[in-house]
């Protein structure tokens, strides 16, 4: 989730990202994705909470209502909604939601983490 924020950001301010394709992929899953899958991970971090296919769901539904209570929260705020207070915020937001999830997640034992069975798959076809 980090790492598609950073590159989402680096989108946005670096010109010679500005003009690939990488820009719209990045910036629509920092929009779409990226708060709410945070959110089910700081919220739901053991496998047997949730399957794969609603954890997703979930991602995608919380972050759109994420994304607009973000901007209604900085209508009240004296930086008002633009760009970079948005972006600013959102990116605290997640790092926030990440960090709870590690140290959620640091609890758990090794099979009940979230992709433990493609990590395990990965690693036997490598």
């Amino acid at each position: 989730m980090l790492g598609i924020s950073l590159v989402a950001l680096l989108s946005i301010f670096l010109p010679l990202i500005q003009t690939s394709i990488i820009r719209p992929v990045c910036v629509i899953a920092f929009i779409f994705f990226v708060p709410g899958y945070s959110l089910v991970a700081a919220v739901l971090p053991s496998r047997s909470d949730l399957a794969y296919a609603p954890r997703v769901l979930l991602a995608v539904t919380l972050s759109i209502i994420i994304v607009p209570l973000i901007g209604f929260v900085l209508n009240f705020t004296p930086l008002a909604i633009s760009l970079v207070p948005y972006l600013a915020f959102q990116t605290v937001l997640t790092i926030v939601l990440v960090v709870i999830a590690v140290i959620r997640s640091a609890r758990l034992p090794a099979n009940e983490l979230p992709l433990t069975e493609l990590r395990e798959a990965l690693a036997t076809n490598s």
